[in-house]
């Protein structure tokens, strides 16, 4: 699930628009940028509805940022009992009604992470950015804004975004290539809050601070030995590292250690999991498939499981599923 949110911060106009670049688009660049940055300074609280295909929830979600350390909890409004909790990297989630998983610091795929305004230009080279003022939403006047791929290795977006600072994200859409809406993201409230929440303390006190992931973070114990020799236009190496996750039946309690990689292009993301297979006793077989936004390609290798997934076309999973090499 895609957890869109902000504050804003105020991106000088200038820095990115070039000679020639129209006022909207400079506008439209502003607003991207802002909402951007926002998603992780802003401490607030509010209600939004999701919808993915013919399934729709209700979520409340507080967000918070205290001495550089953000935090996040969203719980179902409906259906079974779900509640998910992010502290920095490091994410926990309990199904109430089905088995608890934790993830000792997985990587989170943060979408929309701009870190300089120079970014951008090369968003500009993949995405077709224009904007349009548009109604209220939740009490916000809003701003449209659409970014359309000019490939077929990412998706495109609808946001409409606070015209007030902040600019908070009061509503998304994620569009397939054919312009089928595959995700849907509506606030029906939304509070801004003068500091972090109460529930800071809670949160932060079942979970340690994640250290920070990025590509040269490894676990001493271990060194990566894969790698992705060709990836689609404008995507990077966002983060690797060496998540853990729960035991099953088939490993008596150990925890099993999964060479992660994540890439982004600042808007879209998909994992890359490496897994080493129970010798001699497991079968697993390739699968490539999508289901709405998200695309999954996985296929055994040198008694390793190869998992790529994430909410980006299918030409770009079997892309990145197919590059892998070894290099022990």
């Amino acid at each position: 699930m895609r957890l869109l949110l902000l504050l804003s911060l105020s991106a000088p106009l200038l820095i990115w628009a070039g000679e020639g670049t129209k006022a909207e688009d400079q506008d439209s660049a502003h607003l991207l940028f802002a909402m951007s940055q926002a998603l992780h300074r802003v401490n607030y609280r509010g209600t939004f509805t999701y919808r993915r295909g013919d399934q729709m929830q209700g979520i409340k979600i507080t967000h918070g940022v205290k001495e550089g350390r953000e935090f996040e909890r969203m719980v179902s409004l409906n259906g079974p009992a779900r509640e998910i909790v992010r502290d920095n990297e490091q994410v926990r989630c309990d199904f109430q009604q089905d088995e608890n998983l934790a993830v000792d610091q997985s990587i989170y795929p943060r979408p929309f992470v701009l870190t300089d305004s120079g970014q951008l230009t090369d968003l500009e080279k993949l995405y077709q950015i224009s904007g349009e003022k548009s109604g209220s939403i939740a009490g916000f006047g809003s701003y449209r804004l659409s970014l359309m791929p000019k490939d077929g290795y990412r998706y495109g977006y609808r946001f409409w975004i606070a015209s007030t600072e902040p600019h908070l994200l009061l509503r998304s859409e994620m569009v397939g290539a054919t312009g089928e809406i595959l995700e849907q993201l509506l606030f029906t409230s939304l509070e801004i809050l003068t500091g972090p929440p109460k529930e800071f303390a809670a949160i932060t006190a079942q979970t340690e601070p994640s250290e920070t992931a990025n590509s040269s973070n490894m676990d001493v114990s271990r060194k990566f030995i894969w790698q992705v020799t060709q990836l689609p236009p404008g995507y990077r190496q966002e983060s690797r590292r060496f998540s853990s996750m729960m035991p099953n039946e088939h490993r008596d309690g150990a925890q099993q250690k999964v060479e992660h990689h994540l890439f982004g292009d600042g808007f879209s993301s998909v994992s890359l999991f490496i897994e080493r297979m129970a010798d001699g006793t497991e079968v697993f077989q390739p699968v490539t498939s999508q289901m709405g936004a998200v695309s999954l390609v996985s296929y055994p290798v040198d008694g390793y499981k190869i998992v790529v997934v994430g909410e980006v076309p299918l030409a770009t999973a079997e892309l990145i599923a197919h590059s892998i090499k070894r290099i022990d």
